[in-house]
């Protein structure tokens, strides 16, 4: 049987490549460079986009935002800055080009780059197409259109904007919920909307939806996207992207601000418990209601309300494949004969969910066929004899104490420091406003005044300083998250949820319940994803499930509370009793 496949429902563009990393001009003949040849074509092309790919993939490989493991923050921050010098230094009529698009498609912080570029085009002479003159005066025309599919596992975007000499670009991105809803792919099209949508039209099933979206929202989700994928490493690359990300960056900025993404339920372990009770006691669950089904169920539900999207009701082909593949593989540490049940268990999920969603029967199908096709290749894999070896789970099997070990230093930024960890409380400290961008300092004060009150009244000394910690740090790698317009209160709300579930100090099993933390700063609701960009910019990834002993962890001792750190103490002294028993 063939594997399940997304159909595509959008006309792709013709590839169109940029250089992986465009050589300064000035270090030889700028007419024997490749780039200096490339920008010569795209200037003379018939149409704008040839050109604007290019100085967008310029643009994408001198990203300083992009996490590139390989390469120094200091070279990294530098690199576009080296860009523009080059251009600068070469003046000629393919530069000049190019700086007039970079202008344009440079983001509004990089603000010494726009003024240098815009010193450097006032003593250039060289006349420019019309288009690329005016093309700061590009707007946005016709509707948002959103393309939804019944199993959502993705959303596509749409929308165009026109330049005041009447060529077209049209943009798409999808947004890839199984990745957490980052951007997975995307492209810009020479065409106007109606052809664009027109095409897609043709490839439309009766599992999709297109329709009109809010202009506003739709800048607010993929906005969101896209910064959750310059975060990821390594980078979600097509042949697209992300070459075009600050051409769709610079179209994005077009739309209507102001707008906010939808906040997703989050499930609460009460809530999951109801879920696998109702399942067991449906037609659906009846046929595999055994013991050694229940934990397994439950422990489905999880993986599908933490990961694949975040709802333990959607059940596609694609989150289906990532179940069987990898998580229920990797993440559960238990014998071949207890995971042989479940593909028995999602066979029933299935439908219950589909029913519970109102599924159409067909989707039901595709999400069946998948199961299908995985289920052999699943049962060989959880019975392989190398199984450890190949999903890096054998230490955890034969060694379970250094694999819990490694766990708890997770928690705490390493080996190291849980070697040194101690309990002493946090002192009582002001907030430290060293390299926070003088531009966000309103925002951040606001934040932090709304933490302190909720410390003061709920927690302690130690959480307030925790929480001034954690927002300074936020502020300092990605102080781009306080110049949203966005809620002060459940951004507030968002800080104290990611201390407090680090530090295991609220929850259903504490003394203060995550619901009673959120609403002391007026808000309702989940306030998780408001803070997974906060625990992104500190190098937490917000995906992974919380630790079995409770809680996430922050990548540092200094965020935890003493009590917090004092558990984690006792935890480790005992497993090295443990370790030193078995010698």
């Amino acid at each position: 049987m063939p594997k399940p496949r997304r159909k595509r429902a959008h006309p792709r563009p013709q590839r169109r490549r940029a250089p992986a990393h465009p050589a300064p001009l000035h270090d030889a003949s700028p007419e024997d460079l490749e780039l200096f040849q490339s920008l010569r074509r795209g200037l003379r092309a018939d149409e704008p986009l040839d050109l604007l790919v290019l100085v967008s993939g310029m643009l994408a490989v001198s990203d300083a935002r992009v996490v590139d493991m390989a390469a120094a923050p200091d070279v990294r921050a530098t690199m576009r800055g080296d860009l523009v010098e080059s251009l600068i230094g070469a003046a000629f009529a393919e530069t000049t080009a190019a700086l007039t698009a970079l202008r344009t498609l440079l983001p509004d912080d990089d603000s010494d780059l726009v003024a240098a570029v815009d010193t450097e085009l006032r003593t250039r002479r060289h006349p420019m197409p019309a288009w690329l003159s005016t093309l700061g005066q590009a707007r946005v025309v016709g509707p948002v259109w959103k393309l939804t599919e019944v199993l959502g596992d993705g959303d596509d975007y749409v929308w165009a904007v026109e330049l005041p000499t009447g060529e077209a670009l049209t943009a798409l991105v999808y947004v890839d919920h199984n990745l957490g809803g980052l951007v997975k792919d995307a492209f810009v099209a020479p065409t106007t909307l109606d052809e664009f949508v027109s095409a897609m039209r043709v490839n439309l099933d009766d599992r999709q939806t297109l329709a009109p979206a809010d202009p506003a929202e739709v800048r607010a989700v993929v906005d969101d996207a896209i910064r959750l994928g310059l975060m990821t490493y390594p980078p979600v690359e097509s042949d697209t992207w992300p070459v075009a990300r600050p051409l769709v960056e610079w179209m994005l900025s077009l739309l209507p601000d102001g707008g906010h993404a939808p906040e997703a339920h989050e499930w609460t372990p009460e809530e999951l418990e109801s879920l696998e009770e109702e399942f067991f006691a449906s037609s659906f669950g009846h046929g595999v209601d055994r013991p050694e089904a229940r934990g397994m169920a439950r422990l489905l539900f999880e993986f599908a309300a933490s990961y694949t999207g975040g709802d333990p009701l959607r059940w596609s082909g694609v989150n289906v494949e990532i179940l069987l593949m990898d998580l229920v593989p990797r993440k559960v540490m238990a014998p071949a004969e207890d995971l042989a049940v479940v593909p028995d268990l999602i066979r029933a999920i299935i439908p219950f969910a589909h029913a519970r969603r109102g599924v159409s029967p067909q989707g039901t199908v595709t999400a069946l066929e998948s199961l299908d096709h995985f289920e052999p290749l699943y049962r060989d894999l959880v019975a392989s004899d190398d199984r450890g070896e190949v999903f890096g789970a054998l230490r955890d099997l034969i060694d379970p104490e250094g694999f819990m070990v490694d766990e708890l230093a997770t928690l705490v930024g390493g080996r190291e420091a849980l070697d040194v960890l101690d309990d002493e409380p946090l002192p009582d400290e002001p907030f430290v406003w060293d390299g926070v961008p003088d531009d966000v300092h309103d925002r951040v004060a606001e934040i932090v005044a709304l933490c302190d009150g909720a410390a003061d009244r709920l927690l302690d000394v130690e959480h307030r300083t925790a929480m001034r910690r954690f927002v300074a740090r936020v502020a300092v790698a990605d102080p781009a998250i306080f110049r949203r317009r966005a809620s002060v209160e459940r951004g507030s709300a968002a800080v104290a949820w990611a201390v407090c579930r680090a530090n295991n100090s609220a929850g259903a099993y504490q003394g203060l319940t995550l619901g009673e933390l959120v609403e002391a700063f007026g808000v309702t609701g989940s306030v998780s994803q408001r803070a997974e960009p906060m625990l992104r910019a500190l190098g937490v990834d917000p995906s992974a499930l919380p630790s079995w002993r409770g809680g996430h962890g922050l990548g540092s001792p200094d965020l935890l509370v003493s009590d917090r750190r004092r558990a984690l103490l006792d935890e480790r002294d005992m497993l090295a009793e443990g370790e030193d028993s078995t010698d």
